[in-house]
């Protein structure tokens, strides 16, 4: 690793425009879809405006986009992400850039996301989530280390072990939680220790239970070992202005929330849906592409489930949420023309 971060040349690596918003977001969507020339530019980008947020951010993609389809690059860049003092020695940039191609090259699963929303949102799990949060560490424990129980009951359990103070949520009720605890029911668990040791040493590093989760996915991942495949995508290279994607005006941007609002008020049938609404269709259309995916018929069903939740979580039902996607198909030319004048509008003026 360490001779593969050496011979990273950061002097070949041009840097961009942009504020780390839209930055951060053009980072994370390009590692999912393995563009790795436009991911090293904004990622160095991002590295000397915030090398805070730039790790934070790598951290969140090792998490949410790799997962345990490749254990080897989390824990990489979970321990990375870590240390800065092994980072500074080893020259930080490099590290970084290294971390970004890692991540560019590697195997994708969405599935730590899936299990987060089906945990916090799905209403299939409703009086689960009464139920766990009033039960005791004990009885978390025990229904964790149960291979039997479903894996989002199994993560709800660990998300209650660990504490809704640590772990915050909109929709779960306040408990203190225990980290002692969780490190001693993980490291029980039938999972590869050099896994288990990355995901718990970050626990007091992120408000997000993604990386406790973790160890459970690789569990269940390795019950579908017989069915599951890697399934490459073609992806079409997405517009850019000034080397940054259209993708990456999403709705955590000032300038991909004026391209929606514009857009809606120029398309009747967009009209109808909140601004929130239509992001969360553009994520699940263009968001959401990876170019290698682990795959089964139960990763992809649960997949779809964790869609689902997240669709009816937003207030749609399934007829309008695919109506929804319907009228973005037949008017994205029109989204890209906008966005394009929005982002060179606010490239050169600041003004989105």
């Amino acid at each position: 690793m360490e001779a593969a971060i050496h011979r990273i040349d950061v002097s070949a690596i041009e840097s961009m425009r942009g504020d780390q918003w839209l930055l951060a977001s053009a980072l994370q969507k390009a590692i999912r879809r393995g563009e790795e020339e436009t991911a090293l530019r904004v990622g160095y980008a991002l590295w000397q405006i915030d090398r805070s947020r730039f790790y934070r951010r790598l951290h969140i993609v090792s998490l949410e986009d790799v997962g345990v389809a490749d254990t080897d690059a989390l824990i990489k860049t979970l321990t990375a992400t870590a240390q800065p003092y092994w980072r500074k020695r080893m020259g930080d940039a490099r590290v970084g850039l290294y971390l970004v191609r890692l991540l560019c090259r590697s195997v994708k699963t969405r599935m730590a996301d899936a299990l987060f929303i089906q945990a916090e949102r799905s209403p299939a799990h409703a009086a689960l989530r009464l139920e766990l949060v009033k039960a005791s560490d004990d009885e978390l424990m025990g229904m964790i280390a149960n291979e039997a129980a479903s894996l989002t009951e199994r993560a709800l359990a660990l998300w209650f072990l660990g504490g809704t103070k640590k772990y915050p949520s909109d929709h779960l009720p306040l408990r203190v939680g225990d980290p002692d605890r969780v490190v001693e029911v993980l490291s029980d668990l039938n999972v590869p220790p050099d896994l288990t040791h990355a995901c718990s040493g970050v626990m007091s590093r992120t408000p997000w239970p993604l990386s406790i989760m973790a160890p459970l996915i690789w569990q269940f991942v390795g019950g579908q070992r017989d069915q599951v495949i890697i399934r490459k995508d073609k992806i079409v290279r997405a517009p850019q202005v000034e080397g940054i994607p259209l993708y990456a005006m999403d709705m955590f941007t000032r300038s991909g929330q004026a391209s929606y609002r514009q857009w809606q008020k120029a398309v009747p049938c967009l009209k109808r849906f909140s601004i929130r609404q239509i992001g969360l269709g553009l994520f699940y259309t263009e968001g959401h592409r990876l170019d290698r995916t682990l795959t089964s018929p139960a990763l992809d069903a649960f997949m779809q489930a964790g869609e689902w939740a997240d669709v009816e979580a937003h207030g749609l039902c399934l007829p309008e949420y695919l109506g929804l996607r319907d009228c973005i198909a037949e008017h994205a030319p029109l989204l890209e023309e906008i966005r394009r004048d929005t982002l060179r509008r606010y490239l050169n003026e600041g003004i989105a």
